[in-house]
C-alpha cells in the first residue's frame, strides 16, 4: 500500500483508489463501518460523514472503526491532478 494510502491518523485506507471514481478526492467511513467516496472534503456529523454538495457514493461495509472521526482520507495530488487532465481531454479541452 503506497503511503499516500495512509491519513494523518496513520490508519490505511480501505479500499484502492483505483476502485474510486475519477471526480471524488476523499474516502471516509462512518461509525456504522460504511465506507463512502465523496467529490468534496466531508465533514463529520452525528455518527456519518457529510458533504455540502451531497455528491457521495456508498463503497464497501468494513470494520467498525474506534473512532470515526479519525477515518477520512484525501486522494493523492498527483492522482487528482491527473483525473483532471484525461477529463479535460475527454471534453476536448485541450
Amino acid at each position: 500500500m503506497p503511503i499516500s494510502d495512509i491519513n494523518q491518523h496513520g490508519l490505511s485506507s480501505p479500499i484502492s483508489w483505483d476502485e474510486v471514481y475519477v471526480k471524488h478526492n476523499w474516502i471516509a467511513i462512518d461509525k456504522d463501518g460504511d465506507v463512502f467516496s465523496f467529490k468534496s472534503k466531508p465533514y463529520p456529523k452525528d455518527t456519518r460523514w457529510r458533504a455540502d454538495d451531497n455528491n457521495m457514493f456508498f463503497l464497501i461495509r468494513t470494520q467498525v472503526p474506534s473512532d470515526f472521526t479519525q477515518c477520512l482520507w484525501q486522494r493523492p495530488k498527483s492522482e487528482t491532478e491527473e483525473s483532471e487532465l484525461e477529463d479535460d481531454e475527454v471534453y476536448g479541452l485541450i
